[in-house]
């Protein structure tokens, strides 16, 4: 009983390195893409301790401007 030869996908250097050059081009697509979504997810959070800051300065009952001067002697202070 013959075997039966299965093809055999050979391919040359040439098309080797075309196929890699494609992979490498998806693959910094991805790269790109994600990068991008990081960015937007770094700036969601900053956002949200934003709004945090400020709802905490809101019910302190005090103002921007007194919470900066608070901060401001506390940073003097520390320098001391």
């Amino acid at each position: 009983m013959p075997r039966g030869r299965r093809k055999q996908n050979v391919l040359t250097l040439e098309e080797q390195l075309v196929t890699v050059n494609e992979r490498i081009q998806e693959v910094e697509s991805e790269l790109k893409q994600l990068r991008s979504q990081r960015k937007e997810i770094q700036e969601k959070i900053e956002e949200q301790e934003k709004e945090t800051l400020f709802r905490a300065v809101v019910a302190s009952g005090r103002t921007v401007e007194d919470v900066l001067a608070i901060l401001k002697a506390q940073d003097q202070k520390e320098e001391q």
